[in-house]
Parts: structure tokens; sequence; C-alpha cells
């Protein structure tokens, strides 16, 4: 059986093929809107650093393709270039709560220089560039 609309001014429309179109239709989902967040600038200003799905990123500053430069299945967080350009600092949750890694681009060496139980927060740099600048730990009283 089929149905028909019938309009003004138009002949016989059959709704049975635009009926199957709708299980189609309902099943499209929208596509994720990407977030950017937490940039950094290199000390050059020709580099981007920033997070997306927990990952870091880099994009020319001028504009182009972003590229993929720390992936990991735990968060990444605080991209944070080296005064000199040559490393970027960073904190993961690779270990468990947070603390801070140092990729060097040179060698793509990536080492851990935290290692506490708390998770780390990364501020700044040394002004020397070798070390990176966390706050002290929380002051406990005792009663």
């Amino acid at each position: 059986m089929h149905h028909f609309l019938r309009l003004p001014g138009l002949k016989k429309l059959t709704l049975l093929p635009l009926l199957a179109l709708l299980p189609l239709l309902a099943s499209a989902a929208p596509a994720p809107i990407p977030y950017f967040s937490e940039p950094a600038v290199s000390p050059d200003r020709q580099e981007l650093a920033f997070v997306s799905g927990g990952d870091i990123w880099t994009v020319p500053v001028a504009g182009g393709e972003a590229r993929l430069l720390v992936a990991h299945p735990a968060t990444e967080s605080r991209p944070l270039y080296a005064p000199d350009g040559r490393s970027l600092a960073f904190v993961s949750t690779r270990t468990g709560n947070g603390d801070i890694y140092v990729l060097t681009f040179d060698t793509g060496e990536l080492r851990r220089v935290t290692f506490d139980d708390a998770p780390d927060q990364l501020d700044n740099w040394s002004a020397d560039g070798k070390g990176c600048i966390t706050p002290p730990p929380a002051a406990t009283s005792r009663a």
C-alpha cells in the first residue's frame, strides 16, 4: 500500500521512499567538535603547543596543519617551552597522579622529572632553563 501526500500544484508524491531514509538521518551523529586548550608559544614565537584530546599538539603560529607531538592513553596537559626552545615540559597522568615530564626536541628523549604522590603543578621554567618551577608543597599544620 502506498501513501500519498497531496500538495496543491503538485502531482502525487509518494512518501514511502522518504520514510525509508528516516533511519539513516536519525542515526547520523553530529561530528565531534575539537577543542584546543592550554596554549603555549615557543620562545621564538614561531610555534604554538596546545592540548587537544588529552594529547599535546603543535602548529605554526602563522597557521597550517597541526602535528601530534605527545600522545599517550593518559592525559597530557600544561605544555611549556623551555626558554631556549629546545625542550617542552608538560604534566602527564601516565604514572597515576600527575608528574612533570620533559621532552627534548633534538633527541626525542622523554624523561620524568617529578616523582610525587600528589599531582604536580607546572608553573614555569627556571631562568637558566635547567629546571621547572613548581609551587612549594602545601604547608601542613600540626595540632
